[in-house]
């Protein structure tokens, strides 16, 4: 029997669902920690996103892992106040 390699698979984080209440189009981006969205278009989400990474890489939150690359104990959440500020200008 052929021996087969695991390969790994990136999806895109931004994706976009009708909104049924509204019958509009609604874009959102995934994390670690959730959805965030909506947004009116696909550049906002995307923007939102650049601006979340670059939050959790000033606060330092990796996601639960360490710079090795192995899983670190546990995820650590830190408020962000200022990226949900922001957010909602």
């Amino acid at each position: 029997m052929e021996k087969r390699e695991a390969k790994m698979f990136r999806t895109d984080r931004i994706f976009c669902q009708n909104n049924p209440q509204t019958g509009r189009m609604e874009w959102f981006f995934s994390a670690r920690e959730g959805y965030f969205g909506p947004f009116a278009t696909k550049e906002k989400a995307t923007q939102e996103l650049n601006d979340f990474i670059q939050h959790c890489i000033k606060t330092g939150d990796d996601g639960g892992r360490n710079k090795e690359g192995k899983k670190g104990e546990k995820l650590r959440l830190v408020p962000m106040h200022d990226f949900a500020l922001k957010r909602d200008k």
